[in-house]
């Protein structure tokens, strides 16, 4: 069996310069860091997202959300760049 993932990067205040999600290892979004939505089908097994974002200084803060369609497992959460870096990793 499969099931659906959506996953939203959006900075919210401070300057950022570039969002990166990888998802299973693979990216999946990345670039300019302007709020950016993708989804995809993934296996039923545990997968790993990845998501990272460069910006400026201490302070900027960025958004991630995961949404699994149908389940309660969905994340959203406002990140804060330390020394123009920040990365998180999830296992879903």
């Amino acid at each position: 069996m499969s099931r659906n993932l959506t996953v939203t990067i959006e900075p919210v205040s401070g300057a950022h310069n570039y969002f990166v999600v990888k998802v299973a290892d693979l990216p999946f979004l990345h670039g300019e860091a302007i709020k950016m939505t993708k989804s995809i089908t993934i296996p039923d097994a545990p997968t790993k997202i990845y998501a990272s974002s460069q910006g400026i200084g201490t302070g900027p803060k960025y958004k991630l959300t995961i949404d699994l369609p149908g389940t309660t497992e969905d994340h959203s959460n406002v990140y804060i760049l330390n020394k123009g870096f920040h990365d998180v990793t999830y296992k879903i």
